[in-house]
């Protein structure tokens, strides 16, 4: 889920981020910021940054390819 721009260390972004993960959300994509990734096991929070990554390179790929046809 994406968390819109938010200036950095304010209460604004830690409660944006907050209520996407009250959502049920456990990747979270802040704007011009990074990924952050939520799960009470510290293992599967390192798998959901992975496939993050993963899914960010689809879509980049998925956009370039689109754009050449």
């Amino acid at each position: 889920m994406f968390v819109r721009e938010l200036i950095p260390r304010t209460t604004d972004l830690a409660s944006a981020a907050l209520e996407k993960v009250r959502e049920g959300c456990e990747i979270l994509y802040l704007e011009r910021h990074g990924v952050v990734t939520v799960s009470d096991n510290l293992g599967m929070a390192l798998e959901l940054a992975e496939l993050s990554e993963v899914i960010a390179a689809r879509t980049i790929y998925y956009n370039i390819l689109s754009k050449q046809q």
